[in-house]
């Protein structure tokens, strides 16, 4: 493997390139949150707590569920106000910044196996390094791809194209070949699972979703609570 190449699948691999992400609730859980963490689903034997989503959405009672706080802000905004129609309280969103000994416990979001299975997930990691060549910077940072990876990647990618040439077929099966679900599922639909409680020290806010809207009258007040999901 080409050192660039190898450098890249690094990058891709560590969950801490990834954060931060976000976790849409309710205002009732907030307490319990910040002392004991995220937690899946209650069970109390065969009886557990309601899904915010239902049917083929449904999450599994094991695991909590995680967005990319930017680009999929507005997935965690849905989680809050679907948990809200279902329990007491206000939808709020926490922010989440994992580390690398949780990476044993992450596994894909259902929703993105579908893609994961047919080979679309790493194809279009593949597909980021072809743009990233055929498009000029601006094109690319405006397009679809930018999305797919962290920036810190896509700055790392255009960095390598920039003083060494495009990637070659063969660097970019190095690099999106055998990645793990929860990478491929990112890659996808931007969500992840986490099997088990995620601690407390890696939960941050929360922020109601009112602050979190988009409103050009409250784009300050929006930020700062952007960056106090994700610090």
């Amino acid at each position: 493997m080409t050192e660039r190449a190898q450098k890249l699948r690094e990058m891709i691999t560590n969950i801490e390139t990834w954060n931060p992400f976000c976790h849409g609730t309710v205002s009732r859980f907030e307490e319990g949150i910040k002392k004991e963490g995220l937690k899946p689903r209650q069970c109390d034997g065969d009886v557990c707590r309601q899904s915010v989503y239902e049917g083929k959405l449904e999450s599994q009672p094991d695991r909590v569920y995680l967005a990319r706080l930017e680009p999929s802000l507005g997935t965690c905004l849905s989680s809050a106000g679907r948990a809200m129609e279902k329990f007491d309280g206000k939808p709020v969103v926490f922010g989440i910044s994992l580390k690398r000994e949780d990476e044993g416990k992450l596994d894909s979001d259902e929703d993105a196996d579908y893609f994961i299975e047919k080979g679309d997930s790493t194809e279009a990691c593949k597909m980021v390094f072809g743009g990233a060549c055929s498009l000029d910077e601006e094109t690319f940072r405006s397009s679809y791809f930018i999305d797919k990876f962290p920036k810190v990647v896509s700055d790392e990618i255009l960095k390598e194209i920039h003083e060494h040439g495009c990637f070659t077929d063969e660097e970019k099966v190095l690099i999106c070949s055998d990645l793990p679900k929860w990478v491929l599922s990112l890659i996808s639909k931007w969500t992840l699972a986490h099997k088990g409680p995620v601690p407390s020290d890696r939960v941050r806010g929360p922020e109601p979703n009112e602050k979190l809207y988009y409103s050009s009258e409250r784009a300050k007040e929006r930020e700062e609570a952007m960056r106090r999901l994700g610090r």
